[in-house]
Parts: C-alpha cells; structure tokens; sequence
C-alpha cells in the first residue's frame, strides 16, 4: 500500500489515525530548515523513547504525552531556527503556498485554517472522500500538492 491510499491507521516514524471526516493537523517544514545536530538530538531522544516498552503501547497515556513533547521540540525548534531556507518570508513565495492551499480545497479537503511560518506551514483540514474509491484523500495525495 502507498502514501496515495487510505489507510485509516499507519505507522511511519510516528503513529497516523485518519478516521473519515474527521479534522487532521499536518505540520510539514522546508528542507535544510533545522540544523543538523538539532535533528540529531531528536532523533536520538526518540530512539531512546522507542526503547521503553510503553512507547508502542497505544493504550496508555505515557506514549501519547512524549508524542506530543517530542512534537513540541520539534516545532519549537523550527520557530527557533535562523538557519535555513526562510523562502515563506517572501510574498510571492507565501501567496504562492497560499493559493495551492486554497485550490486543493476545491477537490481534495476541507479547509479549516493554515499558518504560513517563515520555514514550515501549519494546516488543519478535513479531507473529502475521492469519487473512485469512496475513500477520504490521504495525506500523501494532499501534501503532494
């Protein structure tokens, strides 16, 4: 199965649910906008993480909170970089951005709100259901775009 199917629930580096109609978040960043050793220090703190036997456990708390903390550096971190590619900073840049967010919202999901940062974007929609399969869009038909 692809990133262009749905799958109501997959793992990838973190856990993904997409229970149909229902809002998701997506987060996604420019290449190169994090140093390295920050994305090493993360990396490191997860693989710690991956080793405690409560991290694939889905049915407690535990995982889910240093989820969500781990999300948080990590966002952090992008709010804090100022090395990278900033290219979000120029208007036709983020008009650019604006409007392919806007025209996916024509056919491919609901558009809820967005955050245009200076190197990643923040976007909370809901995706419609694809004609031909009577599936929702995946995310990876969506941020193809």
């Amino acid at each position: 199965m692809s990133n262009r199917e749905y799958k109501p629930f997959y793992r990838c580096r973190l856990p993904h649910w997409q229970p149909r109609s229902v809002p998701i978040f997506l987060t996604w960043r420019l290449a190169g906008s994090l140093p390295k050793y920050v994305l090493e220090a993360l990396t490191a703190e997860r693989a710690a993480l991956e080793r405690d036997p409560r991290w694939k456990d889905l049915n407690i708390d535990w995982g889910v909170i240093q989820r969500k903390r781990l999300f948080g550096k990590w966002d952090e971190d992008l709010h804090q970089s100022d090395v990278g590619p900033r290219w979000l900073t120029q208007p036709e840049v983020a008009e650019c951005v604006r409007q392919v967010l806007h025209d996916g919202a024509e056919s491919f999901y609901v558009l809820h709100a967005y955050t245009l940062m200076p190197n990643h974007i923040h976007v909370l929609l809901t995706p419609r259901e694809n004609s031909q399969t009577d599936n929702p869009f995946p995310p990876g038909v969506i941020t193809q775009r």
